[in-house]
């Protein structure tokens, strides 16, 4: 349990220092319900992977099985967290390019 605490909160931690560094041009806060469901995601997702690298089967399905796992929480903690950002402006997002996200989110994991 610690492990993913650990686990989920620096992934978090990463990922929101550097939302903290993106400057629009324009007033920017964060929705506290959806930051906190980030990290919940991140942290949550983190256990999961963890359980699953320790199921008992073969290596190879223990390793697919948690990268998913951790690819999706980490894609999943993204999109909460950037759904937190208000500000005057408005997101655009391409589906390619959120597909290619989690695939790469998946893959690297």
């Amino acid at each position: 349990m610690a492990a993913a605490a650990v686990l989920g909160c620096s992934v978090w931690s990463l990922h929101f220092v550097a939302m903290l560094a993106f400057m629009p041009g324009r007033e920017m806060a964060y929705d506290l319900g959806l930051t906190a469901l980030s990290i919940v995601v991140a942290v949550g997702g983190a256990l999961m992977a963890l359980f699953a690298s320790k199921a008992p089967t073969t290596l190879a399905a223990r390793v697919g099985v948690a990268g998913v796992l951790l690819g999706l929480a980490i894609a999943g903690m993204h999109y909460v967290g950037v759904a937190a950002m208000t500000f005057s402006g408005f997101l655009i997002f391409d589906h390619a390019y959120v597909v290619a996200s989690v695939v790469v989110s998946i893959v690297f994991s």
